[in-house]
């Protein structure tokens, strides 16, 4: 079999991020003028407002609903901040993840039949993200930029995007709309952002559940095709290897998510609350429809981390099962001793950890959610 390209599926999203400065050649330590790049975009567009929104929030801080209306969104920001910083320093690991999944002989698929799976599977995991991840950040992004417009119209006051403070009368023409076309950037560069970052996490954490798959469609055909003791026995050693470098593979890929996935849990279930208790107070009609998206988008994003956690614990899980159903009737002693120790061994199945405190699951995402409802009950008592 020639080898599997497990990155063609992202090829257009490489290319994309090479444009905007998020794929170098070797990493983001570098200064060549490729990196200065990157950094000046991050400095301008991200770093500089989220600081005008910090300088502004400890401005508003006495008035307790405006405080929270900025809360919100300025903790989104810090967690691009956040994740972006991550990215930076583990890209190289990244890297050496691709290379080592599309040029190691044991990850690549061994017939036609397990290609043709594999090439479907991604393709669905394309339109995935296509149909459902972009398109709701499209929306609510949409909801955010044009809310403002339509305030505007509606009540005659102009409104900027987020609040932040700025060293001069923003609502005077033309600082309005040079003001309103900088959040509008910054804002959609910072999604950008997110959303190429979280693509390649699910994406990760989708190969190790493949990989789960072509091992257990390994297992089960072993002793059937051919009833040579030789056969069997190299051939569990085979998929023995596999096992051994799909646990290394699932500790790079955990190394890579562990703290986006911390990230995401820590202040997920903070801009769910807050967000859904200014839904229930005096907001304009505009602006219940950009929060309503809003809460649906933070929702979602929580909720396919935790669904693909949980799909490589339920993939990783049938693997001693797949072992079962090979030909081992067949086999050498010394095989049949090798798979009950093999058996013992694979009981626990492969996990994303949290920080080394928990695991994503989707007992994970229901937590989260009965955390938010906390934090909506006491924000809801507080503004009473």
């Amino acid at each position: 079999m020639a080898n599997f390209k497990w990155t063609k599926i992202i090829e257009t999203n490489i290319v994309v991020m090479k444009a905007v400065g998020m794929w170098p050649e070797k990493s983001f330590f570098t200064w060549d003028f490729y990196n200065i790049f990157f950094y000046f975009m991050v400095t301008f567009l991200l770093v500089i407002h989220v600081l005008l929104q910090t300088i502004q929030m400890v401005r508003i801080i006495d008035d307790f609903r405006l405080f929270q209306a900025a809360f919100s969104l300025a903790l989104q920001q810090y967690n691009v901040l956040i994740k972006l910083l991550y990215y930076i320093v583990k890209f190289p690991k990244l890297k050496k993840f691709f290379h080592v999944l599309n040029n190691y002989q044991v990850f690549q698929p061994h017939n036609h039949d397990q290609e043709k799976m594999l090439e479907s599977k991604l393709s669905a995991m394309k339109k995935y993200y296509i149909f459902l991840f972009y398109f709701m950040t499209f929306i609510a992004v949409s909801s955010l930029i044009l809310y403002p417009i339509f305030d505007n119209l509606n009540s005659g006051e102009r409104e900027l995007l987020l609040i932040c403070w700025f060293p001069y009368d923003y609502k005077t023409s033309p600082y309005y709309q040079l003001t309103y076309f900088y959040q509008s950037v910054s804002i959609t560069f910072a999604v950008f952002i997110v959303l190429q970052i979280d693509t390649l996490a699910l994406l990760l954490m989708t190969y190790i559940g493949l990989q789960c798959d072509l091992l257990c469609d390994n297992f089960r055909q072993l002793g059937y095709e051919s009833s040579k003791n030789s056969n069997i026995e190299s051939g569990f050693v085979n998929c023995i290897k596999h096992h051994q470098n799909l646990i290394k593979l699932s500790n790079h890929c955990a190394d890579f998510t562990y703290m986006l996935i911390f990230v995401i849990v820590a202040t997920s279930s903070i801009a769910i609350g807050v967000t859904l208790s200014q839904v229930f107070l005096k907001v304009s009609s505009f602006n219940i429809i950009f929060l309503v998206v809003y809460i649906l988008t933070v929702i979602f994003q929580m909720f396919q981390y935790c669904w693909f956690g949980s799909e490589i614990m339920y993939k990783s899980d049938k693997i001693p099962y797949s072992a079962f159903e090979m030909n081992f009737l067949d086999a050498p002693l010394s095989t049949k001793k090798n798979l009950v120790i093999f058996l013992t061994c694979t009981q626990k199945p492969i996990q994303m950890p949290i920080l080394k405190v928990t695991h994503l699951s989707l007992q994970t995402f229901m937590k989260v959610l009965q955390t938010a409802w906390s934090y909506f009950a006491l924000l809801i008592q507080l503004s009473r």
